[in-house]
């Protein structure tokens, strides 16, 4: 701030509890502060310390934006910044003019003479802290430490709780909100990790990212297909509209198309949960995995053979078919233009495909109808009890993975699994099983591996190298990286480029960089 020290002086700051710190040195300065419109200014002396604390969260968007604005109270949306002064209880009393506005979700906006503050705890139902509380504590620490949460006792959850612990809870709030709605589909909230930062208000990053969607589909028929899945979206009640009236509220996912020709939906929008701006958390960030499903994995590739006929199947639009409470749909936000050049706002109304939650809540969903339909399978005879636990074991996420002794097992497997989904508004399709006398293509794609119907054989995906093209460091960590082999019956050929590799990093050298020839030579 470029001010002049008019003294300086040894403290030794005294804790709460009876702690103290050692000596520290402090210059003194006077200073002034001056409210946005120059109407008011207030002189003050105050202390230096190069940090005074981390980033405190700004205000995040809400329904009590809109309720401030009605209220006449300025809103500030700004990004948040690093704190500069700090005002002592001797000076911030002083600033008070005596107004006072308390808010529906429980904070308190109080007016000084330099502006509008919001203070106080957030009661909504996302459990959405809105701002850092900040306090004296018992703990010998620098000045700038006396402001980072872990020094108060407040430890990140992550830290104090174990992974099987969070997932626990997970699944237990997942039990204590899911729901059947009244379209008789299951309705579920997301998973918020305990204590996580506000999720922030960012329509100018969606909307530069849009304009990006915008241009590269620009002079395509890709543009118009896109819009047609967002239009039947919104037709079936996967997505609703939002008034542009409520475009500060609420968070936006970017999204961009997809195009796969050999999958049953040929184009799809893929939405970017991961995205942040610098100093603000994703989506993602502030949500929680649930359990790690990528380890049933090497288990469910094992039982597609341990009976004669292996068979998988899988949910169609599955993620689509799992509605979304209300409260949280906000957080799932995105913008779109049409035709006519209009600025849309749409919300989803379903799980989201590329939330770090879904597959979980997915899994989660799946698991608990199939409880459901053991309870009503002991007043139910037709519901076959073996076929339903049989069920649990062999889902991983919206793909069922198993086998059967023989055919006529398969036929019953068949029709019961088809009646039992139904009663979740789950259709499962694209049924495949073992079968020698296969004629045309025998491969299918099973949890990333590739599995031959015929003579009923799993297998890893061939990883092509061009043997006359430069190979670099990149070239053969790339390469290294496309075997996806969960059950490790590749080890003995996929661990050498990563030798390989190795031995590279000792000689050094650029990522770049084309690799000496016995390296070259041992890799192709």
């Amino acid at each position: 701030m470029k001010y002049v020290p008019i003294g300086e002086e040894e403290l030794i700051h005294g804790l709460f509890g009876g702690e103290t710190t050692k000596p520290r040195h402090h210059f003194h300065y006077k200073i002034q502060l001056r409210s946005l419109d120059n109407k008011y200014a207030y002189n003050f002396e105050a202390l230096d310390e190069e940090d005074i604390c981390s980033r405190v969260p700004a205000l995040p968007s809400g329904p009590w934006i809109s309720e401030l604005r009605n209220k006449g109270i300025g809103v500030c949306l700004e990004e948040e910044k690093p704190i500069e002064v700090l005002i002592g209880a001797d000076v911030y009393g002083k600033l008070l003019t005596g107004r006072r506005e308390i808010l529906q979700c429980g904070q308190v906006a109080i007016e000084t003479y330099l502006g509008w503050i919001v203070t106080g705890k957030m009661h909504s139902r996302q459990k959405v802290s809105s701002m850092t509380a900040l306090t004296m504590f018992a703990q010998s620490e620098p000045v700038n430490k006396l402001w980072e949460s872990d020094v108060l006792g407040i430890q990140d959850p992550q830290r104090k709780r174990s992974k099987e612990e969070r997932e626990r809870a997970v699944r237990v709030y997942f039990l204590n909100t899911v729901q059947v709605n009244e379209e008789g589909q299951y309705e579920v909230r997301l998973p918020w990790i305990e204590g996580h930062p506000p999720v922030w208000w960012n329509f100018n990053l969606a909307k530069r990212r849009l304009e990006n969607t915008i241009q590269k589909l620009a002079g395509s028929m890709l543009r118009a297909e896109y819009e047609e899945v967002l239009e039947d979206w919104l037709r079936t009640g996967i997505i609703e509209e939002v008034s542009m009236s409520q475009r500060d509220e609420g968070h936006n996912l970017p999204h961009r198309p997809v195009v796969k020709e050999n999958s049953t939906t040929k184009l799809r929008p893929v939405f970017d949960t991961s995205a942040q701006e610098q100093g603000r958390p994703s989506l993602n960030q502030c949500l929680e995995k649930g359990t790690n499903l990528i380890e049933i994995i090497p288990a469910l590739l094992l039982r597609i053979q341990f009976h004669q006929v292996g068979v998988i199947a899988d949910i169609k639009r599955a993620f689509l078919q799992v509605s979304l409470g209300k409260e949280v749909r906000d957080f799932l936000r995105f913008l779109w233009v049409n035709a006519e050049g209009d600025l849309r706002i749409f919300r989803h109304a379903r799980v989201a495909f590329g939330v770090t939650s879904s597959p979980f809540l997915l899994g989660a969903v799946i698991d608990f109808h199939l409880k459901r339909c053991l309870a009503e399978s002991e007043q139910n005879e037709w519901y076959n009890r073996d076929i339903i636990e049989k069920l649990r074991k062999n889902f991983y996420v919206d793909n069922c993975v198993t086998s059967l002794p023989d055919y006529n097992a398969l036929r019953l497997f068949i029709e019961q699994v088809t009646e039992v989904f139904a009663g979740a508004k789950f259709e499962l399709r694209g049924w495949e099983y073992t079968d020698p006398d296969l004629e045309g293509p025998a491969n299918t794609a099973v949890l990333g591996m590739s599995w031959d119907k015929k003579v009923d054989t799993l297998a890893a995906d061939k990883v092509s190298v061009e043997k006359d093209g430069v190979i670099t460091r990149r070239t053969i960590l790339s390469v290294a990286q496309r075997v996806f082999d969960p059950i490790g019956f590749t080890c003995p050929v996929s661990l050498c480029p990563k030798l390989l590799l190795q031995q590279c990093w000792a000689l050094k050298g650029e990522w770049d960089q084309e690799v000496p020839d016995d390296v070259r030579k041992g890799f192709l």
